[in-house]
């Protein structure tokens, strides 16, 4: 198995999930007996905190924290097995043929024409139709779709996790 993990960028994580409403409800990790062990193990309290302060909360604070779950394993996994593929997403959308090519070496998968043809037509699309976009627009739209409050209060959750993977934003 060669694994291929792919990061996202927070604010734009939180983005995709407020435009569709998914509040995720961390009841489900916590009645997991072993969840928070190993890596996760110093996110348990910040978690309880969440729950009992659940109704003062927003899906802006709710992502934020699934974000900071998510990649705070995927930080482990880096530690652990740094031969694995981690890419931002945010790579993938800037240069998507580097990056899989790169990926198809590392899988040991041959980069072909029509792959190469494939990612063009659906990385740079005009208009959004499904699995059609222009992914560089798309991995950027957070700047302007969030607010400055927002963008802070993404930050102020993930930084501790974020700054692992991306320089300071705004």
């Amino acid at each position: 198995m060669r694994p291929v993990v792919l990061i996202r960028h927070p604010a734009a994580y939180v983005l995709s999930i407020k435009e569709k409403n998914w509040w995720f409800d961390f009841d489900h990790f916590l009645q997991q007996p072993h969840f928070f062990s190993g890596v996760l193990a110093p996110l348990e309290e910040e978690v309880r905190a969440f729950k009992n302060q659940e109704a003062q909360k927003d899906i802006v604070d709710n992502a934020s924290l699934l974000w900071k779950v998510f990649y705070t394993q995927v930080r482990g996994y880096q530690e652990a097995f740094p031969n694995w593929f981690y890419i931002t997403h945010e790579d993938l959308s800037l240069d998507p043929i580097t990056h899989f090519k790169a990926m198809c070496a590392y899988l040991d998968i041959e980069f072909h024409q029509g792959m190469k043809n494939f990612i063009l037509e659906s990385t740079q699309a005009s208009e959004k139709k499904e699995f059609k976009r222009d992914a560089f627009k798309n991995a950027q739209k957070w700047k302007e779709k969030l607010s400055s409050q927002d963008k802070e209060r993404i930050y102020k959750i993930v930084a501790p996790v974020s700054d692992a993977f991306y320089n300071r934003w705004n």
